[in-house]
């Protein structure tokens, strides 16, 4: 995942292409380039962390390799590969033993194939057939090593039925008797598979738009309207049950500024929490937990400070 995807920006390509390069630093190293112990911790890391270069890992690589990685994972979406045909170009240069061509290219003509790759139509784009090309490859070596892995050939023949049977005996007509009434099957209730969050308190919004994430996917998304002094909400979605990051956004309109916080929190099958949101007289945004005294937050406090959108 993304750092745009995980702070809940627009994504495109180039956020494939973060993930793609991600699973090649893995198979080349053996070690994963973003790490933490728990889902907050490798979601800040993502966001800000740096990853090794891989020759400190595996030093039989080349240094090409670690100018692959910088570019390939870097934070802004504008500083990666823009195509993927800029990767396999870059790629082809390394099996050959050459030095990257994305590096020595001009700076205006890079500019200038960023710029029609981020506008080319969706399956037109060339990072489109590249990365599908090598999830095909990842998919079939997956394919066979499951076919290995498959014990033998240990399949039962049904036995033959005799239709005869399933033909119940007719008893003689002197000695019919009326024939028993067809219990209805019982109905089971259905097994509960998701968690309920629900979000409530109070703002002084004129007009703002509010945002629930859950792992950097779109849960809920309200509009909060005041005519008063304070106005209250209380709204409510489901997600997955498991440890979760949660992330609330509030867009304020004709100031555009957004106001972000994050929180983590534990959703057993079926259980419904309730997530408190506070303001205070600058307009920052704080949560807790309903159930807890304290507000939590992520660590680190560069993830709570107040982001200025641009127009």
């Amino acid at each position: 995942m993304s750092p745009e995807q995980m702070l809940g920006e627009p994504i495109d390509g180039r956020s494939d292409l973060f993930s793609l390069i991600t699973v090649l630093y893995w198979l080349l190293t053996g070690k994963r380039p973003f790490v933490g112990n728990t889902i907050a911790a490798l979601s800040f890391n993502i966001v800000h962390g740096q990853a090794a270069p891989p020759t400190r890992l595996e030093p039989t690589l080349s240094q090409e390799f670690d100018q692959l990685a910088e570019k390939g994972l870097a934070k802004k979406p504008e500083d990666r590969y823009q195509t993927g045909r800029e990767l396999a170009d870059d790629l082809h240069d390394l099996l050959h033993g050459r030095p990257l061509r994305s590096l020595a290219e001009q700076p205006a003509q890079a500019a200038k194939e960023k710029t029609a790759g981020a506008l080319s139509p969706a399956w037109g784009r060339p990072w489109v057939l590249g990365a599908g090309a090598l999830l095909v490859l990842l998919l079939i070596i997956v394919g066979v090593g499951w076919q290995r892995s498959r014990p033998g050939d240990g399949v039962e023949t049904p036995t033959a039925v005799d239709p005869t049977a399933l033909v119940p005996a007719q008893p003689p007509p002197e000695q019919a008797s009326p024939s028993p009434q067809r219990s209805r099957p019982e109905t089971r209730p259905k097994a509960v598979t998701t968690a309920t969050v629900r979000l409530e308190g109070e703002h002084t919004f004129q007009e703002a738009t509010l945002s629930l994430y859950a792992d950097g996917k779109l849960l809920k998304r309200i509009t909060l309207l005041s005519t008063a002094a304070r106005a209250r909400f209380d709204e409510q979605a489901s997600l997955p049950p498991g440890d979760r990051v949660l992330s609330v956004t509030v867009r304020e309109q004709g100031e555009i500024r957004t106001e972000r916080a994050y929180l983590e929190g534990r959703f057993a099958q079926g259980e419904a929490r309730t997530l408190h949101l506070a303001f205070d007289r600058r307009g920052r945004m704080t949560l807790r937990w309903a159930d807890l005294f304290r507000p939590a937050r992520l660590p680190n406090p560069a993830l709570e400070e107040k982001i200025t959108l641009s127009p």
